[in-house]
């Protein structure tokens, strides 16, 4: 079942989208330049619903800028995007889910830093 939400992420409305199996398994969808939480040609809605198929969760959002999320692209930096990853990331991680990044383009980028994830 796909429940759309807003939640608050750094103090920005993220519009997110949650196919939620009752599964403390999750993937996390981080999207790419200019994309959305849909994926590129609808790629992330069709793998979400095959991993609820097996009993995985998982959580798509739209960047702050992106999508139906609030603010302008012009005002996001990757620094942000980051941390919004991090921070949906580590809430999940928090209520002991096993949680899993699937990242496309600029989305699958790592900074060379350490975090808690």
């Amino acid at each position: 079942m796909e429940n759309i939400r807003f939640i608050e992420v750094n103090k920005k409305k993220i519009a997110t989208v949650v196919n939620d199996v009752g599964s403390k398994n999750i993937v996390i969808f981080c999207h790419g330049f200019r994309g959305s939480k849909i994926g590129p040609n609808r790629f992330f809605v069709k793998v979400a619903r095959e991993l609820e198929e097996q009993n995985i969760s998982s959580l798509r959002f739209d960047q702050y800028g992106s999508g139906d999320s609030e603010g302008d692209f012009i005002d996001s930096r990757f620094d942000d995007w980051v941390k919004t990853t991090e921070e949906i990331a580590n809430d999940y991680l928090s209520k002991e889910y096993k949680v899993s990044l699937f990242g496309q383009s600029m989305g699958g980028r790592s900074e060379e830093h350490t975090s808690e994830l």
